[in-house]
Formats: C-alpha cells, structure tokens, sequence
C-alpha cells in the first residue's frame, strides 16, 4: 500500500469517530474506508480521461495502481484486477501495459470472474495486435469473443466481436473475414440497442468497402454511421464519420467538397476534446489545401496537426500527417527533410500494422527518389509498394503505383522500357476503370474521372514514343485510343446505363474500354471508324503538363498526329489572354491592362496571344489537309474547351475558321458517335413543328449569392421576344412569364423533339456547386424555379430532343478540369438523351443573342438544302458578323454546338 493510500486511510478512519467496541469498529471503519477510498480514486481517474494530455493520463495511472492496492487489501481480486486493467489502457508503455494486463487475467480467474477474465483477454489481445503480435492477438480475441458470449456481457459482446476481430482483421487486410465478421457485430449491438457501437460497427463496415475501391458502398455506410451518431448526439462520433465523408470527397477528387465536412468535423472534434479527429482534420485539410495549391495554408495546418498527434501520442494518424508533410518538403525541393518524414511515417505504419499506409508510403519514397534521378532506388520501392498494395486488398493505391512505374519506365526511354510503360499504364487504367463504375453519384463519376487524367496522358505520350518500334500510323492510332478512354468515360456510362442504354452499347461495342490488355491499334481504327462515319474531319486535342497533341481523323481514313511543345498551363494563359482580347472576360482584360497599361501594346499583346493559340490548336500540318469548306468537328478538354475557335484566324488571309467551316463540338469521339448513331436530319425537324418546349423570359425566381444575400434575377423582355418568335416558327406555345414554371417545364421535358430555354442561365465553376448550375424558370408552390444539373441528372426519364437550345447565359462552362470538362448543363442533358445542346460560353447581349436564334432557325428548318444545326449555325453567325454593331466575335461566337449535326 502506497504513503498516499495509508493517509487516505487514516484520515477516513478519524473522520469516522469509532464507537463501540474499538477493534470491532476500526476493523469495519478500515474496510469500508478502504473501499470507500478505492472508489474515489477510481473516479478520479476516470475523471482524468478528459483532455486525454500525458500528464493526466500518469495521474491517472497511479491513482488506478493505487486504488487496486486498496481492493488487494480487501482481497477483492475482481476489482483490483478491474482497476489494473484500466491502468494498463492509460499506460504509454505497452509492454507495461501487458504486464498489468496479465496480472489482471489471473486476478479476473482467481476470482471467478469471467466477465472480467474475456475483458483481460480482450485487452490483451488488442495490445498484441498493436505491438505487431499478430498470432498472439489471433489466439487470445477469439477466446475473449467466446467468454463474452457465453456470460452474454453487452461491452464484451461489442467490444470484443465488433473491434477486436473485425478490426483486426481490417487492419491486417483480410477483408471478406472482416466484413463477416463486421455484419455479425453489427447485427449483435442492434440486438442490444447499443447505437454509438451501432455506428461504429456501420462506419468500419464502410471503411472495409472503401479499402477495396467501393466507393458507393462506403458512402452508404459511412452517412448511415453519421446519422446514428447525430440521433444519439455523440458529438465526437459525429466528428469521427464528417472526417470520413471528406477524406472520401478527397480521394473522389471533389476538394471543395472534402473541405466543408473536414472543417465541420475540426470543429467538433475540438468542442468534444477529441485529439486524435482533430489531428486527423487537420491532416485532412492540410492534404486538400495542398492539392488546391494553397501550399503555405496547408503547411500551417499540417504543422498543428502534427503537434496535437504528437503530444498526444497518436501514431497512426501522426504517419498519415508525416507523409503528407514529407510531400510538402518534396515540393519545395527540400530533399533530405522529405526523406526523414517519409522514413518516421513507413515506420510509424509498419509499428501499427497498416500495410496499405506503408504501400502509400513506399510510394512516396519511390518518387522522392526518381526526383533526385535516383531510378533504380525508386523502381525498387515501387515493386515492394506494388507487392504490399495488391496483398492489402488496395486497388487505388496499386493503380497510383502501376501508373508511376509506367512513368518511370518511359523516362528511361529505351524500346524495353517504353512496353513496360505501356503495360503498367494498361494494368493501372483497368483498375481505374473497375473503380470508376462503383464511386457512386454521377458527379462523383465525373470528379473521380478527373482525377486519373494525368494516366491516360502519360500513355498516350509513350504510345507516340513508340512510333520508331512500331511505325508512325500505329502509334498514333494506339495513341488516340488511350486519349479517348481518358474523355467523357463519365459521360459514356451514364449513357450506358441509361433508357436506351442496349443500344449505346451496341454502338460502342462489347469490349469496355477499360479491358486490359487490349490491342489499342485495333480499338484506335475503330474510333477512326467512328469518326469517318459522321462525315467530317475530327480535330481530337489533348493537352498534357508539357505538350499539345493533336489528333486529325479525315473521313477518307487519313489519320495525321501533331506534337507540340506546350503546358497546360501555358495553354490556359493563353485562352485567357484570347478571351480578354475577345471582350468576354474582364478579368483577363484587367490582368493584361495592368501588365501594358497603352491601350495599343494591349491589343498587340492580344493579337500575338491569338496568334500563337491558333498556331498551337491550329496547327499547319493539320489544317493544310482540311478542304475548304464543310463541318469540322473539335474534340477538346480542360482549358481548350473555353476557346471559340470560330473565331480564330485561319491561313494567311486570318478569315475566322467559322467563315470556311460548320464548327461543332463533342466530348468525346466515342460519345459523337453514340449521338451521331440516334435519329436525327429531316424527319427531326418534321416532328418539332407543333410539338418544341420553348420558354422565354419566365417570373424570374430568386438566386443566393457567395456571400448569402438573396437575389431576384432581372427580366429578360429580348429572351420574351425572341421565345414568341421561335414558337411562331415551330408553331408551338410558347410558355412566358407565370406560365414557364419549373414543373411545366419539367413535364414536357422529355417527350419534346426541339427544347429551346431562353431564359437565365449559369454554370457554376466551383466543385462542390457544380450539381447547383442552373437553368432559371418560374417558382411556384412545388418548386424553387431552378432547374438544376443535379435534378436533370437525377429524373429517371430519357429525352427525346433532338436539340436542345439553352439561349442563357454561361451555359457551357461548367466545372472545366482536365478531361471531363464540364459537369455543367449540356452534359446533364447529353447524359439524358439530348442528340444535340446549343450552348454559350460567355454572357452575350439579348439583341445579338435573339438575332442569332431567329437566323438560326430560319437557315436550319427553311434553307432549301436542309444544313445540319451546325451549318444553320456556321451561317447564323455569318449573318450577325454581317450587323455593322455585331461584327465582332463576342456577339457571333459564344454559341457552340455540341454533339451531332
């Protein structure tokens, strides 16, 4: 018994004042003092548990090995062996702890105890398991697990079932045994009413899902766990599943998105003292801010981050947190400090047993080393990352490292080299696809996408670089097939799946795209199939971190490739510099001002800019085999695909490209062609007469802005004017002011041959607002008045519409990334059917813009040659560049056609 225990003692005994016979009375006032003194020392240390700091956390140990002291004196080995066992969880020393813990058992046996005897095994188990003892814990859990079910004790029954064996066996990545044994805890908490290991048991069924790519699956779970935890008002659970959700956000690609749940669960996790959610917030922001490209905002909270998880002694998120930090120090180029905080984070992994953190990390390693040209150090550590990766069950880390082995390999360059690329990079997109088809909602598809375009860019580069081995024509149709299967794979599934979803796959064949190891000039000669069927030369562009190339497919089979030595970034510069010359981004024209304050330097700084953006997408060895006239159909992604190329000049003369060719665009080859393929020409046009949706000019509805204020949108009488007109024309009623609300919009949607929607308009670049972009309409008691991509996306019913004109504003820009492009209003409604949208890609005035649609729709339905839409809208623009105050391009060529003529 300790000095301070004996005190205690003493001082409880004098309080007492014994009466009665001396010896019989201090013999019962000890006993109940001792006990009465083990039971506030118990709760004094229970009362330590929070803030879970190291110095409370050694009180409490101590006033736990105290109070057992006073229980062994009562010779009450049960609670002396309770309070030993609760020292140990506290004890920063685990072999400490194990020697409590084995005291504990024996004292739990003694006693006959065998609640407490399956919570020593179980406690035991679980600090082999974290010493890396992985027999041991395998031996010990499944006794505990049998205790607990035999005396029917509730926290065994969770704690030993649910987190002893379906965590560990997470943990050691022997997922179907985890999940099975996972659904039986989860079945057994419900039995018992128990909610907050209910929602424990949901969030790690959910983590077994997202270990394995299932990333529609872990959504379910991890939102599932979340409401449990909200019902009950577990704040820190709350804390603990928001962090989920946006480390599942982040992994999905959508920042934006990840950043609202991660700081709602720092939040929290600080109000409810929870050090380790808040380190792993902090982690989780830092790792998002950093790939927004905000480094120094992320060092700040990767730096707090680390501090909390440290102090507190939080290994497993501290290697997560050291990785991340090692990436920073990479990226500044700090190479020895990035090397030590990789090597603590795979050792940090290796010590809790998480095999896929040390795949990411051997991963990190692997790169480190290939940017300091160390190659064979880093083809090394990818092979063991590989290795750890596949037995880990991890599919999107082994598609991260197959992806950097290909990149690896053609950088050497050698003919050997470059077909080991081009197999890794084909293992890492089978995954990749494999993956894509189970991420969920449709955004989801679309931001996920996104996210592996760096792939497909690097394979098809190798693909080109293989030209000498394999012959000019070869490469270069290999090449466009990997482009392709980069472009719009969103896009394509939700076509897939979709009402006539048999025959867009008849029309894109029975092999998926993602099939590994197919042969890519066979699948590249279909697509150059698929583009010659539509009659028209193709320009198919990709744009990689260092070179533009482009793809000219000409329908007499001629298939020629450019390669130029650009950035995407240096192309994005130089979109904005050509919208800023163009009028239609007053941001741009702002940043060129502020560099070339003369109005005259500006506009040569904005001729040269337009020069050498159609020299680039434009190039002579391409264009000198277009003819003179005819459609020209472009295929282009990220930054290009806010360029009005109508406009750009052409040949010597500089005439706009919209002067000798009918410009329209498509996502992808593969999606022209499933458009292309659907009914469409004369019989289109018949059936729009007396049957089109056309709206103009509706109630307009109110709007909230960025900074929360509510906003009524302006009328719009030119949009009124010029809906009654084209109604005039396809002798349909057109739907105006309270008439043109959401729902009667929505309900004629889908049967319509012809949708024309003059009204507002706007297409959200941000992320996480991207499903918000909208089409304005009237409110009424069913509905807010905005027709959003999202409720476009989410009706069940296919269209029929041959065309869709969406007369508004910004229509076409949407979330424009790398590939994808825009998650915005034309994919919404090319996704649901729609063989054609007309959109625009700046705000134009209401004159123009209502000139525009009626000389549109007179050349397309009244021409006596019957032009496809996009010659209709190749002479539209002719006749408004011919309006003495329209004549320059932004009044004629914001508006693109999108998908088949």
């Amino acid at each position: 018994m300790t000095a301070r225990a004996t005190l205690v003692t003493a001082l409880v005994a004098l309080a007492l004042g014994m009466a009665g016979d001396p010896a019989a009375s201090m013999a019962q006032a000890t006993t109940a003092s001792l006990s009465d003194s083990a039971r506030r020392l118990d709760s004094l240390a229970m009362a330590l548990r929070q803030p879970p700091l190291p110095a409370n956390r050694r009180r409490a140990v101590e006033l736990w090995t105290d109070a057992a002291a006073l229980y062994r004196q009562l010779g009450d080995r049960a609670r002396e062996g309770a309070m030993l066992r609760n020292a140990a969880l506290r004890h920063t020393s685990a072999d400490t702890a194990a020697t409590y813990l084995h005291a504990a058992l024996g004292l739990a046996r003694q006693a006959g105890d065998r609640a407490g005897e399956g919570r020593a095994l179980f406690h035991l188990g679980a600090n082999a398991f974290a010493r890396g003892q992985f027999d041991s814990a395998g031996a010990l859990l499944p006794r505990a697990a049998q205790i607990a079910r035999e005396v029917g004790e509730r926290w065994s029954e969770r704690a030993v079932v649910f987190h002893a064996m379906g965590w560990m066996l997470w943990q050691l990545s022997d997922l179907d045994a985890a999940d099975a044994s996972l659904r039986d805890a989860l079945a057994l908490v419900r039995r018992v009413g128990d909610r907050r290991a209910e929602s424990a048991a949901l969030g790690d069924i959910g983590n077994v899902f997202a270990q394995r790519g299932r990333h529609d699956s872990t959504f379910a779970y991890f939102q599932a766990a979340l409401d449990v935890v909200r019902a009950i008002g577990d704040k820190g659970g709350e804390a603990l599943w928001l962090y989920n959700l946006g480390a599942l956000h982040e992994e999905l690609g959508r920042p934006d998105s990840a950043l609202v749940y991660l700081r709602s669960s720092l939040a929290l996790a600080r109000g409810a003292g929870r050090t380790h959610m808040t380190a792993a917030s902090l982690n989780g922001i830092g790792n998002v801010l950093r790939d927004l490209g905000r480094p120094d905002s992320a060092l700040v909270a990767l730096r707090e981050a680390e501090q909390v998880a440290r102090t507190h002694q939080h290994p497993d998120v501290l290697a997560e947190i050291l990785r991340n930090l090692g990436k920073q120090e990479q990226l500044q180029h700090r190479w020895d400090a990035a090397r030590a905080r990789f090597q603590e984070a795979h050792d940090l992994y290796r010590g809790v047993g998480r095999a896929p953190g040390v795949a990411s990390t051997l991963a990190a390693i692997a790169e480190l080393h290939e940017a300091v040209g160390r190659l064979d150090s880093a083809r090394i550590a990818y092979d063991e990352g590989l290795a750890l990766a596949r037995a880990s069950q991890k599919p999107a880390t082994e598609a991260e490292i197959l992806r950097n082995l290909g990149a690896l390999h053609a950088r050497v360059g050698d003919r050997q080299a470059l077909a080991r690329a081009v197999a890794h990079f084909d293992s890492a997109a089978a995954i990749r696809g494999a993956l894509l088809v189970r991420v969920g909602t449709d955004a989801s598809r679309v931001s996920f996408a996104e996210t592996g375009t760096g792939l497909f860019e690097r394979w098809a580069l190798a693909w080109l670089a293989r030209a000498p081995e394999i012959g000019e024509r070869e490469s270069a149709l290999a090449a466009l097939a990997v482009a392709e299967r980069g472009r719009a794979q969103a896009l394509l599934e939700l076509l897939r799946r979709g009402e006539g979803a048999e025959a867009v796959r008849r029309r894109l064949g029975t092999e998926r795209s993602d099939t590994p190891g197919a042969d890519l000039v066979r699948e590249g000669e279909r697509i150059a199939a698929t583009a010659r069927a539509t009659g028209a030369p193709v320009l198919a562009l990709l744009s990689t971190p260092d070179t533009l190339v482009g793809w000219l497919v000409l329908p007499s089979g001629e298939v020629t490739v450019a390669r130029q030595s650009i950035g995407r970034d240096s192309i994005g510069q130089l979109v904005t510099a050509v919208r800023a010359a163009l009028g239609v981004d007053e941001g741009g024209a702002r940043a060129l001002r502020a560099v070339e304050p003369s109005t005259r330097r500006v506009g040569r700084r904005a001729t040269a800019a337009i020069g050498r953006l159609t020299g680039f997408t434009l190039p002579v060895e391409l264009t000198r085999r277009l003819s003179t006239a005819g459609d020209l159909v472009i295929v282009a992604s990220g930054p290009l695909a806010l360029v009005p190329f109508a406009a750009l000049p052409l040949g010597p003369a500089g005439e706009p490209l919209g002067v000798r060719h009918a410009v329209r665009y498509a996502p992808s080859i593969a999606t022209l062609g499933v458009m292309q393929a659907s009914a469409g020409g004369i019989a289109a046009r018949r059936d729009a007469i007396g049957s089109a949706l056309v709206v103009g000019n509706p109630l307009m509805p109110s709007v909230r802005s960025s900074t929360g204020r509510t906003l009524r949108l302006p009328a719009l009488p030119a949009a009124e004017r010029e809906a009654r007109w084209v109604a005039d024309m396809l002798r349909a009623s057109p739907l105006t002011g309270r008439d043109a609300t959401e729902r009667a919009v929505r309900d004629r949607l889908a049967a319509s041959p012809v949708v024309h929607l003059a009204t507002h308009g706007f297409a959200f670049s941000a992320e996480a607002r991207s499903l918000d972009s909208f089409v304005a309409f009237a409110p009424d008691s069913a509905s807010d008045g905005l027709l959003t991509v999202g409720e476009v996306l989410g009706d069940a019913s296919r269209l029929t519409a041959e065309l869709v004109v969406l007369s508004a504003c910004q229509t076409g820009m949407g979330n424009l990334q790398q590939a994808e492009g825009t998650v915005g209003l034309q994919r919404a409604f090319l996704a649901r059917g729609a063989r054609s949208v007309l959109v625009s890609l700046w705000s134009v005035s209401d004159d123009a813009t209502e000139l525009l649609m009626r000389r549109f729709y007179s050349h397309w339905l009244r021409d006596a040659d019957a032009p496809g839409k996009a010659e209709a809208l190749r002479r539209a623009q002719r006749d408004v560049r011919a309006t003495p105050r329209f004549r320059a391009p932004r009044y004629w060529a914001a508006f693109q056609l999108v998908g088949a003529s």
